[in-house]
């Protein structure tokens, strides 16, 4: 958890637009200039298809994963990517696709940012 709060982003490697991964590598600093760590979560997938998929991307963020169903039931994760920021009192600011200029907002609100200081650089997807 960063001094403000954690994004979490539920990604796998079947998804058809892998644009949440790449998009971290703007997201993930973007968002680090304010205090928020970030980190991806891959969901269902083998440790070698995780290993060799993240291999050839550049996250730009840690990626951890789970082969089971386990955190995706836990975290109430219906699709993929699905994205959730969380504030410094774990409470949830965000919840929802992958779309970065909504995640902006919530987090400029949620975080208690000033208005129009976040801006993360990409538009992101609407899978999710």
């Amino acid at each position: 958890m960063g001094r403000r709060g954690l994004l979490v982003v539920f990604v796998d490697t079947k998804c058809p637009s892998a644009q949440a991964v790449t998009d971290m590598a703007k997201v993930a600093p973007a968002l680090a200039k304010h205090e928020v760590t970030s980190v991806l979560v891959n969901l269902g997938d083998p440790k070698e298809t995780v290993l060799e998929f993240y291999a050839k991307r550049a996250a730009g963020t840690p990626v951890v994963y789970d082969a089971t169903t386990a955190t995706q039931q836990a975290w109430s994760v219906t699709a993929v990517p699905t994205v959730v920021l969380l504030d410094v009192d774990g409470g949830i600011a965000y919840k929802g696709r992958a779309a970065w200029p909504d995640l902006a907002a919530a987090a400029e609100k949620g975080l208690k940012l000033p208005a129009g200081s976040v801006n993360l650089g990409v538009q992101g997807t609407q899978f999710g």
